[in-house]
């Protein structure tokens, strides 16, 4: 009986685990981010990260689910010019 109840719970975890990654896990498709405002070719993890600090971390969720992991070892991109477009 008390083994019984002991493999239930284990058995609950394990449910639980499973969704809470896949919940997490989910990317969204680079249609479903350009909608909601996000670069999914070139938003990093790590600007999502920072939302924490400008107390907005409610978009945190939906910004990991278009980022792309950062390595520690990539090196910065140069361009040979940029262009600014000024809207009024």
């Amino acid at each position: 009986m008390l083994i019984e109840k002991y493999y239930n719970l284990v058995t609950l975890y394990q449910i639980i685990l499973t969704s809470i990654s896949i919940c997490y896990s989910q990317k969204l498709s680079s249609n479903e981010c350009r909608e909601l405002g996000y670069s999914s070719s070139t938003l990093l993890c790590s600007s999502c990260d920072e939302l924490k600090e400008f107390k907005i971390a409610e978009l945190e969720k939906s910004c990991k689910k278009c980022c792309i992991t950062d390595t520690e070892e990539r090196e910065a991109t140069r361009y040979s010019k940029a262009v600014l477009e000024v809207c009024s």
